[in-house]
């Protein structure tokens, strides 16, 4: 457990300097549901982050952790009468990709993948022109990979295992943790306030905590 501890810190330490923001990455927007009748929309992009520093440890000398990766989305809206609409949502609404490469640094060798894919079904009631409430399930996924290597932990964890050493630390891959993808289900509620004559809109939504609980594999020393 203490092992499990360890990757997770890591992995949120890593990806909150990587991203500037935590895990998260689409802001899982609700605006599709207030979009046009038959609305479709798509989204691809390309991110190509530079995240560079010095390790002080020596070896490979700087580090660019960010690494590239691709951000997909697409929502379809429609109704199904004059009070009732709906739209799908499909986005990637958490991830990392971190990597210090190289060898004999503080760090090299650590790094942090998380992957998630979710899909969400809106509903929206209109109470009146001006008045309307919220509502929708998700399903989510995710699954992540770490890995802790380099100076930094090799001295500290080889300490606690009897008969081992720093370098077979390293050389053996160091402390590994890969989280299977699990699924679960989430809630969203909300309400809105339009003055569709002056193009005014205040909405608000708020998500449930979706909670996640997934087979583990660690590896130390091979």
């Amino acid at each position: 457990m203490k092992n499990i501890g360890l990757a997770a810190a890591a992995l949120l330490a890593s990806t909150a300097i990587a991203t500037a923001g935590g895990l998260d990455r689409s802001g899982q927007s609700t605006s599709a549901i207030f979009s046009d009748d038959g609305t479709f929309n798509l989204s691809f992009g390309i991110v190509m982050p530079s995240v560079t520093g010095t390790d002080t440890g020596g070896g490979t000398g700087s580090y660019d952790v960010g690494d590239n990766y691709t951000q997909f989305g697409f929502s379809y809206t429609n109704r199904v009468n004059e009070s009732f609409s709906y739209a799908l949502i499909v986005d990637q609404p958490y991830g990392a990709n971190t990597t210090y490469g190289g060898t004999g640094g503080n760090l090299s060798g650590t790094m942090a993948d998380l992957s998630s894919q979710a899909a969400t079904l809106m509903l929206r009631y209109q109470l009146s022109e001006r008045f309307s409430v919220l509502g929708g399930l998700s399903y989510e996924g995710v699954e992540a990979d770490v890995a802790l290597n380099g100076l930094a932990y090799a001295q500290g964890i080889s300490d606690g295992v009897p008969g081992t050493t720093p370098s077979a630390f390293i050389a053996l891959g160091g402390y590994t943790f890969a989280m299977d993808r699990d699924y679960s289900v989430g809630y969203l509620v909300g309400a809105a306030y339009e003055i569709p004559d002056i193009a005014l809109r205040a909405a608000l939504t708020y998500r449930f905590e979706t909670e996640h609980s997934a087979d583990t594999v660690e590896s130390m020393f091979g």
